[in-house]
């Protein structure tokens, strides 16, 4: 290693770019997610997070291109923000003649244009606009009281000062702060912000005071303490001040410590129905034989499951049901019609997946097209055989049909062992088929993701994705195998009599979510040989923990795996494109 490589810092800042804005708005998600100010103006984005981020990042991209104001940002050694602040000072009118040779302002209209007709198409939901009024009327308040004098008239303005919460503690919101500080030096000038009551002694470490305090109507709620006037120091390096107001802007929000809130949509979550669980006939279904713990949360869908969310920043969960093999058809459809109740009950928090009869594929069809247009769920989940029925034969043309039709994916998911694999393959010599053992080996130890596996690749060689070039697929636990064996998988394909090859089906066809495997190593050999926009996050919930799936994220973006704007797609980006058809 050289030694400029090894002298190089681990972080620097640097001017923010409209590339940036993205990764930005998500770092102010995550600095002020417990700040009750924030709510006050936009009470549901607790329940509803992707549209305060739609809203949040509107307004940055907005604001880049608005004259006076400059975004930096703190990077880390892969040029990936961590940290931003926005500055503001105030600019004179542009002349006619400026605003025609000012590049600035031709994109900063247009780009304005196009948020103009995304909020008349796509409007956020959630936003109080009363309450963001009366909050705005603070600074026009305010303003008269401090920029009073010729210099102060110059002032730049700290807007907006926020740290990756994983990253709290490490300076960086001293550093943004201190570089800030400098261009007003440079300048000869003063810097003002709205503090929160409280931190006066944070902000006296450099050089601010506190100048004045006004009341708003409509913010009693908020008052701070009262903040008497002072002078600004003699001497004083940046000649700044400041003052306090009823909680008002929220500075330097990083010396509290809070969780990251990458947000994302899980696919894979499963749920057991009152008709499912009480049926005579699912005697033998192994989920009976679950722990109550596991079976409490497979039943609820309000507090538990709810909070379990709320902890580990789960904006969606996509329900669906627990393994079908045991359940009839009229059980089946029950549960689709509870599960639609509990959708439309806390449509902010949950979407479906049908459950489908696969052993008739003509009333599997007409379940699927029945819970896509009465109940508006997203696709369905289905068992990936039917008592060995690996769904290949021509017989499930139409529900395949019917899918693309309603341009849904179906998601195909490991189902028990049926009898036949279980004595061929996990009984006899020294395994009982009865063993807990041998339950582990047919399941989720290995022959689930093998049996998933093997349903796919029937698909492929009966020419299923060749009849239906349009299908789409989902299938879980970081691919089913079957990117571990991609390479040989792809020449052994030459065999199918394809017309379209194992990876162009792979690569078009085929979704992938990560539920259950939260290693760094699978998925490093999942995106090595799918594109991105083809894999989605997921936990399994309540099979494993909402909590590992949040670490694993964590672990992603601090091995470096994927950059902001990767993990904000796979960690729904590419969910929201897949289901709801939102880019």
């Amino acid at each position: 290693m050289s030694e400029s490589s090894e002298s190089a810092p681990k972080y620097r800042i640097r001017p923010g770019t409209f590339f940036d804005v993205s990764a930005t708005t998500r770092i102010y998600a995550a600095s002020f997610s417990n700040e009750p100010l924030i709510d006050f103006f936009f009470p549901t984005r607790r329940q509803d997070p992707l549209s305060f981020y739609t809203w949040s990042c509107r307004r940055f991209q907005r604001r880049y291109w608005t004259p006076g104001y400059s975004l930096s940002v703190v990077v880390d050694k892969h040029d990936h923000p961590v940290g931003l602040s926005w500055w503001k000072r105030q600019t004179q009118p542009l002349t006619l003649l400026q605003k025609l040779l000012s590049p600035s302002f031709w994109i900063g209209s247009v780009v304005n244009a196009v948020i103009d007709l995304q909020e008349y198409l796509f409007p956020v939901q959630g936003l109080n606009k009363k309450n963001m009024e009366t909050f705005e009327q603070a600074f026009s308040a305010v303003e008269p009281h401090v920029l009073n004098t010729p210099q102060r008239q110059n002032a730049h303005y700290l807007s907006l000062l926020g740290v990756d919460p994983v990253l709290q503690g490490e300076g960086l919101g001293k550093m943004l702060l201190e570089d800030g500080l400098e261009k007003v030096d440079d300048d000869d000038s003063a810097a003002w912000l709205v503090s929160l009551a409280g931190l006066e002694k944070l902000y006296a470490r450099y050089g601010f005071v506190e100048e004045t305090k006004v009341e708003v109507e409509g913010l009693s709620d908020w008052k701070g303490d009262t903040a008497s006037n002072t002078s600004l120091p003699n001497g004083e390096k940046y000649k700044p001040f400041a003052f306090a107001l009823c909680h008002a802007d929220l500075i330097l929000q990083h010396v509290i410590k809070q969780f990251i809130t990458t947000m994302s949509i899980t696919l894979e979550e499963h749920f057991l129905s009152r008709a499912a669980h009480s049926s005579e006939t699912a005697t033998d279904d192994p989920i009976r034989g679950f722990p109550s713990s596991i079976i409490s949360k497979l039943t609820d869908f309000d507090d538990e499951r709810i909070k379990n969310m709320d902890e580990n920043n789960v904006a969606i969960q996509v329900l669906s049901h627990t393994p079908a093999n045991f359940l009839t058809a009229e059980t089946i459809i029950a549960s689709n019609d509870e599960l639609a109740t509990a959708v439309q009950s806390n449509k902010s928090r949950f979407a479906g997946f049908a459950c489908l009869p696969m052993d008739d594929p003509v009333a599997a069809t007409n379940e699927l097209e029945r819970c896509i247009k009465q109940h508006g769920f997203v696709g369905a989940l289905i068992d990936n055989h039917s008592n060995g029925n690996f769904y290949d034969g021509l017989e499930y043309d139409i529900l395949w049909t019917m899918a693309v039709e309603l341009d849904v994916p179906i998601y195909i998911h490991p189902a028990w062992p049926s009898q036949k694999a279980k004595e061929a393959l996990y009984s006899g010599g020294n395994l009982h088929s009865d063993s807990s053992s041998a339950t582990a080996l047919g399941a989720f130890a290995f022959g689930w993701h093998a049996s998933t596996a093997n349903t796919i690749l029937r698909l492929m060689a009966s020419n299923t994705f060749d009849r239906h070039p349009n299908l789409k697929i989902i299938i879980g636990h970081s691919g089913e195998l079957i990117p571990y064996m991609f390479d040989r998988i792809n020449k052994a394909t030459a065999f199918f009599g394809m017309n379209r090859g194992f990876v162009e089906v792979m690569h078009k066809n085929i979704w992938i979510t990560t539920s259950g495997m939260f290693d760094v190593h699978s998925l490093r050999c999942l995106l090595g040989n799918m594109p991105l926009s083809q894999v989605m996050f997921s936990v399994d919930y309540p099979f494993s923990d909402n909590k590992l799936g949040k670490e694993y994220l964590e672990m992603t973006r601090r091995e470096g795996i994927l950059d902001e704007y990767g993990i904000k797609d796979f960690a729904s980006g590419n969910a929201r494109k897949l289901l709801f058809h939102q880019d």
